[in-house]
């Protein structure tokens, strides 16, 4: 098939090509600062750039921004706010622990509309962040219940324990 040339937008590629250079240039400063995609941080400030809104949130959900900033002021092309405030962190954490039960629901072959029970213990902190988030984990990670507590006798169908910044935490999930 040949693309019709009358739906090509000339705007919208230069627009995202300026989202690509953006978000590449992001993802550059993230690893030089040694900080995940998975760690939200509040914004980053871009000498120039994208001024579309639309695209400004595509490119801040790919590099998991709150805000993009433009500043021609700025010497370098790209500057991340790197300051991980308590509320940052803990989204981060969620995020991490959502990846590591995703990974344990892949482990257990299960299908993505296989609904799971989730069990887990760790540290004081780490429940009430988990019971804090509790409805948002549920529902990425297709959980039908979510418990606190240690492991009973019961058969799940993947074990795993993870270190969440230096917490240690033990999940168990099995079809619900």
């Amino acid at each position: 098939p040949r693309p019709n040339k009358k739906n090509i937008s000339d705007s919208l590629n230069r627009q995202m090509d300026d989202v690509r250079q953006t978000v590449a240039l992001g993802l550059a400063a993230r690893s030089r600062e040694q900080i995940k995609v998975r760690q939200p941080l509040s914004k980053i400030t871009v000498r120039s750039g994208i001024l579309n809104r639309e695209m400004q949130s595509l490119a801040a959900d790919e590099l998991n921004v709150k805000e993009i900033v433009i500043n021609s002021k700025i010497k370098e092309e790209v500057r991340l706010d790197t300051v991980i405030t308590p509320k940052l962190k803990e989204e981060g954490q969620i995020r991490e622990l959502i990846r590591q039960i995703q990974g344990m629901r892949k482990d257990g072959n299960l299908k993505a509309q296989n609904k799971i029970y989730l069990r887990y213990s760790g540290g004081q902190i780490l429940d009430e962040i988990i019971l804090k988030w509790q409805k948002y984990i549920q529902e990425e990670v297709f959980a039908k219940k979510i418990e606190a507590g240690s492991k009973r006798k019961e058969v799940f169908l993947v074990e795993k324990e993870i270190d969440l910044d230096s917490q240690k935490l033990w999940l168990g999930i099995k079809k619900a």
